[in-house]
Formats: structure tokens, C-alpha cells, sequence
């Protein structure tokens, strides 16, 4: 335990209770400062430090500075919202109170622990600045610095939904009740920075929570510190900004952020745990683990991995009964399937369709150039650039390298990779060994060979990071580690100057003229306005705080209103010619008033002819007289039908309506992907006859050139002769 925990923890939990009080005050904004770093520390890292401070009492063993803090970190992060979300279901509202309660019980539990103290664990003096760690924080830092800053929205869609979900509960007390429960937790940790900090909750999201990727430099030096060089130790201690898809992860801000954590944070830890020949640190990764089911669902699959290398690691010291348990929890999870996770499962039924594709010879060599992913979109990449972009992007330059220096290495050396293997490659990496063989068969094995593409982009990443600890052996075996340590280094920058790029180009997925429109919707539009539009879903509903509505972007071109018009009355409340539908029912009397008079006539004959007994005759006069009846009525409903079709009606009274157009950016990278969405597609309509030509049902109230136009659906249209 360090020094001056319990020193630490008096001042910053004592501000952020103190801070309450102050919400509400003149002082509020000159106090955020201080209140934000407070909750960081609370959040990020007190609460977990006495959380290892009580299992270091309990097991009488004392863990070294770096192992503490990493371990402290990851408890902070993963077991706090867990409780905060138990409270949550059981009282059914949250507040700043619980959430204090949350993260400060565990100061309590470890002051009421009577143990002997132990002494604190020993720092080693130094240089603090000329420490690498230091150095890959501030750079870490920095890019996130760039990046979170290059634009003012927040680049992914789904976070966009999450937070109205978030703005819309957790200021009145409540987590999203419709969302599953494999995501509360992360719910409860926002909500708890929200309480915390008094930051709005879009804040949060997009300047604050990326910059979580800085602890994971801890764990990161864990490994680090196995290999030769401040330059080979940079090269580990960078990877957050080395792999441009981790970059722009951490600044999306959602639940696979924590995933990523994760998996960093145990790299380090089980390569402490290999090093030190103690078991400890990696029983200690479980529980993050099974509480990570309640952040996202692919936690249960570290849950399954986890608990297989702790029957592995520390199998025997454990007792019978856990023992027993363990492996039945496993064994129910693989092969029952009404018990095994929606996740898990899942992933079962993929792998065993891709198993069949496989034996079947349905191979897909041209991945990643041309695939279908699971949900049936094509998100191909093709020509040998887009190849080379996909790997750069998914699997980083870095990461490329050392897999290569890596197979060189085995090829060349095989005595010496299987005499540094034994040393190294204990049953402690069982876990990490696991994962890293089914993300790359989800990478590129499945893809390929079993034509499964179940988010194999995603995939890399997590291969890349549970891969980085087998590199251990080769970078401590190099003659000249330093060279190497700076080619490395070459790869890291490659890596980060392109996560850069791609957020460069992802400024023009949402580009300023449409935020200025937004900004315009947001005063001038009544509240209860309803937008169409065929994009900008995102920039409608939460930065104009609009309702949104989907409309097809062949309309912007039609030359007619009717169809504008059609579409706009679907479910709303316009005066408007009836128009195609109930020309659709006049016809479907039609059919109807045509089949009863063949029925009739059928019948009709049939008698005549005499082509029927006595018995049936009854029968055949009845149905005759019964369709003649509804025949009449049928030809009146038609006529009718076909009057309404020449008149006016009048729906009752809806919101007021808007048409949306925006151009696309032609530097938006999205135009080049196969896949359609509202925030992909090119969009650069110059005329648009019905908007602009008939002033009579739409005016345009806002224009920025042909980029974005917006115009008012008028509510009544003149009656029709």
C-alpha cells in the first residue's frame, strides 16, 4: 500500500462530498476544476487502491508500486459501478449520495479491517521525468489532445444514441431501463462521473472519459520493464497511440472501451504474474472480469478464459469446492444451451456454421477485398490499397512488424524460441493464449475459410493487444535492441500520424455548415418540430434537439409533390390528397367486385346446366342470393373508394414539419464504403423541383447555398376539384 494513501483519500473524497454543496453556487464554475481532478482520483483510482489494500491485509502479502496501481486501477474502474447499479436495482433510483456511497466503502471496509498493518511497499528513487512511463503518458495525452479537439461531435453514432439515453434518465435519478442489463454498469459509472464532476454528460463523453487511456500505461510498464531499451520499452508503453483503431476507440467513448481496458490491463498483469512466479495478480483479474458482464457482453467470454486459467494457475492451492464449481459453471456454459450467455451462444453458432463452410470448401479468399459481415452488409475493401488500409487501420503497422520479426524469428531460431518458450510461456498465459487464438480465427481464419465475417475488424485489436505479451521472449533475445527499439518506434509513429488521419477525415462526416444549420433548428424551430431527412440523423436529434424522421433521398429530386407528400402523411397529421393509397383500396374493391361476379356466374350455370343434385341446390340458391347481396355492396364501397380518391381530407392536426437536405462533404471517407447508412452515401443534389417549384406546399426557411436547405411543410393544401 503506498505511503500516503489514506492522506490522499481525506482530500479528494472530502472534496467531492464537500463539492456537493457547491453545485448550485456562484462558485461552481471556479471550483470545477478541482472537483473533476477529485472525482478522477476517486473513480480511476482510490477506490480500487483500498480494495487492494484489504486483500493485501487478508493475504498478508505485499504487491510492488507498479503491480499495486495497476491492480488498484482496473478495480476502480470495473467493481464501483457494479455496486452503484446493484444499488440501483434495489432501490430503483440513483443519486450523488449512492453514488458517494458506491466508491466510498470501501475506504470503510479497509479501515475497519483489524489486521496487522503491513508495511508500505517500497518506491524506488529516480527521476520522475526521465521515467518512459512519464513519457508515453504526456504523448498519450497529447494525441488524445489532438484528436478529441479536431472536431466538436462525437465520431460514432451509437454513442450519440447512449447519451440521450443518458441526458434523458440519469439527471432525474434513473439508469436507461431500456437498455440490457449487460450494459448498466457503464451506465452507473457515467452516471456516477456525472454526480461527481457536475460536467454535462456530453462533456464527459467526448473531452474527458478518452483520456482514460492514459492508465493503461500502468500495466503497459509491467511489461515493459521485461525488455531491454527506453526505446523498446517506449514501443510497448505507446501501443494505445500506435494501433490507429485503439485511438479512435478511446475517443468514441462507449462500452467496448472498457474491453479494451481490460485486455491491457491484463497483458500487464499476467506478465507480472509470469515474471514474479506469484498467482495472485492473475486471480485477482476475475473479478473485473465477471463484472465486466454487466459493462458488455463479450465479458463473458473473459469470464469463461479467466476462470480457465485460474484452475490453471492456482488450480491446486484452491479449495475443493471452487474447484468443482468453477469447472461446472464452465461445462454448463459450452454445452447447455438454454444456459449459455446470448454472447457465448452466439459465438457458438458462428463457429459451427463456419466449421461447416469450412469442410464444405465455402472459402472466401479474397477477403478482406470483397465480404459480407454476419448482419448481411458489404464491407469490402478492395484493390490492393484498400487491403493495405484495412490492415494498417485494424491490425496497426506496429503490430504488423512484430508479427513478421516474430514468424523470422521462429523460422530461423526454433531452438532458441522453444528454450525462451518454456521460461516464459507458463500456464499462467493460458488465458491470454486463448483469446489471442479465437480473435484471429474471428480475424482472419472465419472470414477466409468459414466465410463468417463476424466482426472481424474488431477483432484485430483485441488480438493485437492479448498478442503483444508473446513478443516478449523475441524482443529479449535481440542483439541490438536499441536499433530495433528505434524501427519500432518508426512503426509507432506511422500508426498514431495515421490514427490522426483518419480523424482528420472523420471531421468531415458532420462538417461545420451542418452544425451551423443544427444551431439554427435549435432557436428557430418550435420545440415539437418533426424533421425528414435522409441524413444527419445525429445532428437532427441531439445538436438540434429535433425529432427525426427518415425520408428517402430520391424525394429531393422529384418533380411532383404528391409523392413528397405521401410520404410526409404517413402516421402525421397533414391536409392532403388522398393519393395512391386509396387508390390501392378502390382497386382491391375492384378485384373483389370482379371475383363475386365470376363466383355468380359460375353458379348460375352450374344450374342452368343442371350439373348439380337436388341436395346442393338449396345451397347453390342461398350462396347466389348471399353474393348478390355483397356484391352491391361491394360496387358501393368502390364507387365510394373512388370519390375519396377525387377529394380533399383532413387528417387531424399534426407537428409542425420540416424538410432537411444536407450536401455531403466530398472529403467524407464514408462515399467509398459499399455500405449504406443515413451517415454514409454522397448526397449533392443541385435542383430540387417539388421543394423549391411549389411554394403552395413547401417554403424554404433556411438556405446555405446548395449545401443545406431546409423548408417548412405547410399544413394546408388547397382542396383538389
Amino acid at each position: 500500500m503506498p505511503r500516503n494513501l489514506w492522506v490522499t483519500t481525506y482530500w479528494a473524497y472530502g472534496l467531492v462530498a464537500a463539492s456537493f454543496q457547491l453545485t448550485d453556487t456562484p462558485l461552481a464554475p471556479f471550483v470545477t476544476p478541482i472537483r473533476t481532478a477529485a472525482a478522477a482520483a476517486v473513480m480511476v483510482y482510490l477506490s480500487g487502491a483500498h480494495i487492494i489494500a484489504v486483500i493485501e491485509k487478508k493475504r498478508q502479502q505485499t504487491f510492488e508500486p507498479w503491480t499495486f496501481t495497476a491492480l488498484a486501477l482496473l478495480y476502480s474502474l470495473f467493481i464501483p459501478p457494479l455496486i452503484l447499479f446493484g444499488l440501483y436495482i434495489q432501490l430503483s433510483y440513483i443519486s450523488p449520495a449512492l453514488a458517494l456511497w458506491a466508491y466510498g466503502l470501501w475506504p470503510l471496509v479497509h479501515a475497519a479491517v483489524r489486521l496487522p498493518q503491513l508495511p508500505p511497499s517500497r518506491r524506488r528513487r529516480g527521476t520522475v521525468l526521465a521515467h518512459p512511463a512519464v513519457w508515453a503518458a504526456v504523448l498519450i495525452i497529447i494525441i488524445h489532445g489532438i484528436t478529441t479537439t479536431r472536431f466538436s461531435f462525437i465520431p460514432a453514432p451509437d454513442t450519440y444514441s447512449w447519451l440521450i439515453k443518458y441526458e434523458n434518465t440519469i439527471p432525474k435519478g434513473q439508469l436507461p431501463t431500456e437498455s440490457v442489463v449487460h450494459r448498466q454498469a457503464y451506465a452507473a459509472f457515467i452516471a456516477a462521473a456525472y454526480y461527481f464532476t457536475a460536467l454535462p454528460l456530453y462533456t464527459l463523453l467526448k473531452y474527458v472519459l478518452p483520456y482514460l487511456a492514459v492508465t493503461v500505461v500502468v500495466p503497459l510498464w509491467l511489461l515493459a520493464r521485461q525488455v531491454p531499451g527506453k526505446a523498446l520499452q517506449l514501443v510497448i508503453l505507446l501501443v494505445p497511440i500506435a494501433m490507429p483503431a485503439l485511438i479512435t476507440e478511446f475517443d468514441i467513448s462507449r462500452q467496448q472501451t472498457f474491453v479494451l481496458l481490460f485486455l491491457l490491463f491484463a497483458v500487464g498483469i499476467t506478465s507480472e504474474t509470469v515474471r514474479t512466479k506469484k498467482s495472485l495478480p492473475a486471480i485477482l483479474l476475475a473479478m473485473p472480469a465477471a463484472a465486466g458482464y454487466f459493462i458488455h457482453p463479450v465479458f463473458r467470454f473473459f469470464y469463461i478464459i479467466t476462470i480457465a486459467g485460474l484452475s490453471l494457475v492456482g488450480w491446486r492451492r484452491a479449495p475443493a469446492a471452487m474447484r468443482t464449481s468453477a469447472a461446472a459453471a464452465v461445462l454448463l456454459l459450452l454445452f447447455v444451451p438454454h444456459l449459455r450467455p446470448t454472447a457465448v451462444n452466439q459465438m457458438y453458432e458462428q463457429g459451427r456454421a463456419a466449421t461447416v463452410n469450412v469442410l464444405r470448401g465455402r472459402w472466401n479468399l479474397r477477403f478482406p477485398a470483397h465480404y459480407t459481415n454476419s448482419d448481411g452488409y458489404e464491407m469490402s475493401w478492395p484493390g490492393a490499397a484498400g487491403i493495405a488500409k484495412y490492415y494498417a487501420y485494424y491490425a496497426s503497422p506496429l503490430m504488423l512488424v512484430l508479427l513478421g520479426g516474430g514468424a523470422i524469428f521462429l523460422i530461423r531460431r526454433p531452438a532458441l524460441c522453444r528454450a525462451e518458450g518454456r521460461l516464459y510461456y507458463t500456464a499462467a498465459m493460458a488465458p491470454l493464449a486463448a483469446a489471442a487464438a479465437v480473435f484471429l480465427g474471428i480475424a482472419e481464419f472465419a472470414p477466409r475459410f468459414g466465410n463468417i465475417a463476424y466482426l472481424p475488424e474488431r477483432a484485430w485489436p483485441f488480438f493485437s493487444i492479448v498478442a503483444l505479451p508473446f513478443s516478449i521472449p523475441l524482443l529479449r533475445r535481440l542483439r541490438y535492441p536499441e536499433r530495433v527499439g528505434r524501427i519500432l518506434l518508426v512503426a509507432v509513429v506511422l500508426g498514431t500520424a495515421g490514427g490522426i488521419y483518419v480523424t482528420a477525415l472523420t471531421a468531415h462526416t458532420i462538417p461545420e455548415y451542418e452544425l451551423r444549420a443544427a444551431a439554427w433548428m435549435r432557436e428557430s424551430l418550435p420545440d415539437n418540430a418533426e424533421v425528414f431527412s435522409s441524413s444527419s440523423r445525429n445532428v437532427i436529434r441531439y445538436h438540434a434537439r429535433k425529432e427525426y424522421v427518415g425520408l428517402p433521398v430520391e424525394l429531393y429530386s422529384e418533380a411532383h409533390p404528391e409523392p413528397i407528400l405521401e410520404r410526409l402523411a404517413i402516421n402525421r397529421g397533414l391536409s392532403r390528397p388522398a393519393g395512391p393509397a386509396v387508390q390501392k383500396m378502390a382497386d382491391y374493391w375492384g378485384n373483389i367486385s370482379a371475383a363475386a361476379r365470376r363466383q355468380q356466374d359460375a353458379a348460375l350455370t352450374q344450374l342452368a346446366n343442371g350439373e348439380t343434385t337436388a341436395s346442393y341446390l338449396q345451397t347453390i340458391i342461398t350462396s347466389t342470393n348471399g353474393i348478390r347481396e355483397n356484391l352491391t355492396t361491394i360496387e358501393e364501397n368502390q364507387q365510394e373508394a373512388l370519390r375519396v380518391t377525387q377529394r380533399t381530407i383532413a387528417l387531424p392536426a399534426s407537428p409542425p414539419t420540416y424538410i432537411y437536405y444536407a450536401a455531403t462533404d466530398p472529403a467524407n471517407p464514408y462515399i467509398t464504403r459499399p455500405y449504406a447508412a443515413s451517415f454514409t452515401g454522397s448526397r449533392q443534389e443541385t435542383k430540387f423541383p417539388a421543394l423549391d417549384g411549389t411554394p403552395e406546399y413547401f417554403q424554404l426557411v433556411y438556405a446555405d447555398g446548395l449545401r443545406v436547405r431546409i423548408w417548412r411543410v405547410r399544413n394546408t393544401q388547397p382542396a383538389q376539384p
